[in-house]
């Protein structure tokens, strides 16, 4: 509730949000679940979904998301890995890990 809160009072729509359900140590979830989680609210309407949670494994599943869902799909992983290039001057993309590393 307190991203969802976050992300609105930053200007941005939120059409749908979930959380995975039993999680005890996010560092022991799935690249599977992040999958899962994704299919399940991503909606007609919304543009983009965002997986939010650094320790939740999304990096292996952005691509396939992304082709599945037919929309880009960001993670606090591949967002704070773009920054860091970013902040780092490196502005080659990279692919593998969905649209938003392939951005110059």
């Amino acid at each position: 509730m307190q991203g969802k809160a976050h992300l609105e009072a930053h200007g941005l729509e939120v059409v749908n949000f979930a959380n995975l359900q039993g999680v005890t140590n996010i560092y022991d979830e799935t690249a599977e679940r992040a999958y899962g989680l994704a299919r399940l609210v991503d909606k007609e309407d919304a543009e983009a979904v965002f997986l939010s949670g650094t320790g939740l494994p999304t990096l292996p599943v952005l691509e396939l998301l992304e082709q599945d869902l037919g929309k880009p799909v960001i993670s606090s992983a591949s967002a704070m890995m773009w920054h860091a290039l970013r902040l780092a001057g490196v502005r080659q993309p990279v692919s593998g890990y969905g649209r938003l590393l392939t951005l110059n």
